[in-house]
């Protein structure tokens, strides 16, 4: 039976990709927000910057929680603290064993304010068999 590399069904280059979307997009929604929602408003001022280093660290940090189908919590808590943490408004959908959904965005959800929200889908598939990874995916 062959083996099958990461690197053979162009997995680095999906996930240099996957990586550098997820930071356009993230950058998109700090910029937009500070655009849109600047100081004034009588939001609490947010710091939108975020170096290209810390980005990278939150990012490999993220990535490294093996969150499987039915074992996203732990992935998705430690999102929604980065997002409350950055002064983001939290709303904790489903708090499950096996389960753990958020929304964050600028003002609470039921403020009647324009708003940005950040979703994720935080589940991944199955890595399979260990034995065909060069290296652990998580």
């Amino acid at each position: 039976m062959r083996k099958v590399s990461p690197e053979s069904n162009g997995w680095h280059a999906l996930r240099g990709k996957s990586a550098i979307v997820f930071l356009l997009y993230f950058s998109c929604f700090i910029s937009l927000s500070a655009l849109i929602y600047g100081q004034g408003d009588g939001q609490t001022d947010i710091d939108y910057t975020i170096s290209p280093e810390e980005a990278s660290r939150l990012l490999s940090t993220y990535i490294q929680y093996p969150s499987v189908t039915g074992n996203e919590k732990p992935a998705g808590e430690f999102l929604s603290k980065l997002c409350s943490d950055r002064g983001l408004n939290v709303r904790v959908f489903t708090d499950e064993d096996d389960s753990y959904n958020f929304a964050a965005s600028l003002y609470p959800l039921r403020s009647g304010k324009p708003n940005i929200i950040l979703l994720n889908h935080i589940d991944v598939v199955s890595e399979a068999d260990l034995s065909n990874w060069r290296e652990v995916p998580f």
